[in-house]
């Protein structure tokens, strides 16, 4: 998110799609689109859908999902697709903690 050098887009189109690399880490030259509203897919270079965890949506811990992880700073948006156990690990990594071992 707001990197000079990082991917431009078009804010008035209904859809935007990002192709990430494979770091994992996509740098964009304006605000984060996810701050405003939103609603998102997400698909493998494929083209295979990868579910999303939303409120109204069940996905099992063991699942491979868009699991979103929140903003860091109001700077960097940040998403895994991974298990619930690879969204812990970067919400470790993204906050400085670590989280308590499920009972």
């Amino acid at each position: 998110m707001k990197q000079p050098g990082g991917l431009s887009y078009d804010r008035t189109k209904n859809n935007i799609t990002f192709e990430f690399p494979e770091s994992g880490v996509l740098d964009i030259q304006g605000d984060a689109p996810t701050l405003d509203w939103h609603h998102v897919t997400a698909r493998y270079q494929n083209g295979k859908l990868i579910p999303v965890v939303q409120p109204d949506r069940v996905i099992s811990a063991d699942e491979i999902a868009l699991r979103p992880a929140g903003l860091l700073g109001n700077k960097e948006d940040w998403y895994v697709v991974g298990t619930y156990d690879d969204l812990k690990h970067a919400m470790e990594e993204k906050r400085g903690f670590k989280f308590p071992p499920e009972p």
